[in-house]
């Protein structure tokens, strides 16, 4: 009993933090440090590293049945396009495709002209730039999950484009994005150096966060194997559904495997949060013995363990947009 209770505290610890990762990955997440936005436009001079917050730059426009090319919006841009005051685009779920401008107009120094423009959304679909100026379309590009990583101008998870802007000119970028997931949109402008230092940071705390998992699962799965109790086996299963989560919503597996097994891919995103949570309540019920020990607390988990079993049968027959929708909010709701 002692040696149970002295594996509950860090094994509730990683529960709820694995937990709390899964609801905060797939909600929006907020932008900082306003950007030089003048009258629609984002004026690029020196001294500028980073911009973060494109509030009141970033014009949109829904296309329903995704049909609509370049040459048509462009067409339509006089008065089709909305101007987004401030946050990050958020859209929730939805079948329709968005086009995005950015009015970019370039300092004269050369040394400011070369910038990189991300898209922190790393499971989107189809990302497609293209830049235009003068009136002519200098540029096209695309960076999507299924595309292929090699063609992508940085080997990063968030689709990012390296943008060459002409001394003292205007330029129009248009992104044109599908996604089946959430339909967020934070996107950020980044000089060369001062994204490689974000990319380190990020990539540092990442690290930290699934060496963490694979280290509690690693001592887990040892125990399990000497102890043989129930709550340990679940734990271990709790744990290697989490860590098959992160890889595949950072798209690390793609990153790291050079390929996309089927393990690692975003079609399955929706069962490994279920599986994660089935193995987590359980872990939990059996680890707090509350079947013993607290009668309606175990009536709350086995109800809980009813939902999840009942969303997993659901999510094999649902559209996946829909299995994801409903899966976040009960995500939400197992959370509280």
């Amino acid at each position: 009993m002692r040696q149970r209770l002295e594996l509950a505290l860090p094994a509730v610890t990683s529960l709820v933090a694995v937990l709390l990762f899964l609801v905060t990955a797939m909600m929006p997440v907020s932008a900082s440090a306003a950007g030089p936005c003048h009258d629609g436009e984002i004026v690029l001079d020196g001294g500028i590293e980073s911009i973060r917050d494109l509030g009141g730059c970033i014009w949109y426009l829904e296309d329903p049945g995704q049909e609509l090319t370049l040459d048509e919006v462009r067409a339509l841009e006089s008065g089709a396009f909305t101007r987004h005051e401030g946050g990050v685009l958020n859209f929730g779920y939805t079948e329709s495709a968005y086009w995005v401008r950015l009015d970019l107009r370039s300092a004269g120094n050369p040394d400011q002209n070369g910038w990189i423009l991300e898209l922190a959304l790393p499971l989107v679909d189809e990302v497609t730039l293209f830049m235009v100026r003068d009136g002519d379309l200098v540029d096209q590009r695309q960076a999507g999950y299924e595309d292929n990583w090699v063609e992508r101008d940085l080997a990063v998870p968030n689709p990012t484009f390296r943008l060459s802007l002409a001394p003292d000119s205007l330029s129009h970028v248009y992104l044109r994005v599908v996604n089946t997931n959430t339909f967020r949109l934070p996107i950020s402008l980044w000089h060369p150096d001062s994204y490689i230092e974000k990319v380190s940071v990020d990539e540092l705390v990442r690290g930290i966060l699934l060496g963490s998992v694979l280290a509690i699962l690693a001592y887990n799965l040892f125990v399990a194997v000497s102890v043989r109790e129930r709550s340990n086996i679940y734990y271990v299963l709790y744990l290697v559904f989490a860590a098959i989560f992160i890889f595949t919503e950072q798209v690390h597996g793609i990153q790291l495997l050079d390929s996309r097994p089927a393990l690692f891919d975003k079609q399955f995103l929706h069962f490994q949060i279920i599986l994660t949570w089935f193995w987590g309540l359980l872990m939990a019920r059996s680890l707090l013995e509350t079947r013993e020990r607290s009668a309606d607390l175990d009536q709350v988990i086995r109800l809980c363990l009813y939902s999840v079993v009942a969303t997993f049968v659901l999510s094999l027959f649902l559209p996946y947009h829909v299995a994801m929708e409903w899966i976040v909010v009960g995500s939400v709701l197992l959370s509280l």
